[in-house]
């Protein structure tokens, strides 16, 4: 009776099998998520398949997606899945979302070269290596993991959004091949420099915070740069911000700087978070005149 069915939405609904699609050959896009779907066992028939959300189910494998080679887009958030084995067979795969799942290698993806962007928050990822093979890869998400080295994105370099926050890492030096990058997230990790971003000059958004990086000489080249945390880290100037003059929000709280003169070339400047710092005079945020939100209180 639906065997012409192609798009299947039964999303936040009491559904608990996908029996029904038994004959649904030319399906081609489901979302199941948040329903008490617990097997994809029927879809290793629905070869045309290309977008599945499966997120928050009960689901623990992915092995009938071995038949599905169209599949472009996955999303298997907080699912039990913790084995990505059957996306090896996947080679259009180009979205993939698992994150708060159990799983620990990503070595299948080193097959899908077609992969744009990854999505593995906290799961027991610890190892990028297969994303060597990923040189299509634009963003990728992996806070909260054991990740500790950035080593196989030096062959990314289309990368454009990163975010290894909460992680190992102590080391940014691949990123110096991903000129792209525009966004980047390293707060809480173990770096000490941010050295390599200065070939990465179409930074706009970058968060360090809670990180032991003491100069922010690197980010004179960063002259794209519209947002930046620095909180609780190590920096005692801000000197090297002079020529970030289109930055529009800065959070430099719990650090030792004592003047805010950079800024003065900040015209642009609409949110600035400096407190519990030296800082004892604002007269050079005189030049912000679209300066909306300024906290400069104690801790």
């Amino acid at each position: 009776m639906l065997g012409a069915l192609t798009n299947l939405s039964c999303h936040s609904t009491a559904v608990s099998s996908l029996d029904e699609l038994a004959e649904c050959m030319a399906l081609a896009a489901l979302n199941c998520s948040s329903t008490g779907v617990s097997s994809l066992v029927l879809l290793a028939a629905c070869t045309a398949l290309t977008s599945l959300h499966c997120y928050d189910t009960v689901i623990s494998s992915l092995a009938p997606l071995a038949t599905c080679s169209a599949l472009a887009l996955l999303s298997c958030d907080n699912t039990s899945v913790s084995d990505l084995a059957p996306l090896a067979t996947c080679a259009a795969l180009a979205v993939l979302s698992c994150n708060g799942t159990a799983v620990s290698s990503l070595a299948p993806l080193a097959a899908c070269t077609a992969l744009t962007a990854l999505f593995c928050e906290s799961t027991d990822t610890s190892c990028l290596a297969p994303l060597a093979t990923c040189t299509a890869l634009i963003r990728l998400y992996f806070h909260r993991t054991a990740v500790s080295s950035l080593a196989p994105l030096a062959t990314c370099t289309a990368l454009t959004f990163l975010d290894c926050s909460d992680t190992t890492v102590s080391c940014l030096a691949p990123l110096a091949a991903c000129p792209l990058l525009t966004s980047l997230d390293c707060s809480t990790t173990s770096l000490g420099s941010l050295t390599p971003l200065a070939t990465c000059t179409a930074l706009n958004t970058l968060n360090y915070s809670g990180t032991a990086i003491s100069s922010l000489t690197p980010l004179a080249a960063c002259t794209a740069l519209t947002a930046l945390n620095c909180s609780s880290t190590a920096i005692s100037s801000l000197a090297f911000l002079a020529t970030c003059t289109v930055l529009t929000t800065l959070h430099c709280s719990h650090n030792a700087i004592s003047s805010l003169s950079p800024l003065s070339a900040c015209g642009a400047m609409t949110e600035l978070h400096c407190y519990d710092t030296a800082v004892s005079s604002l007269s050079p945020l005189a030049s912000c005149t679209v300066l909306t939100e300024l906290n400069c209180g104690a801790a």
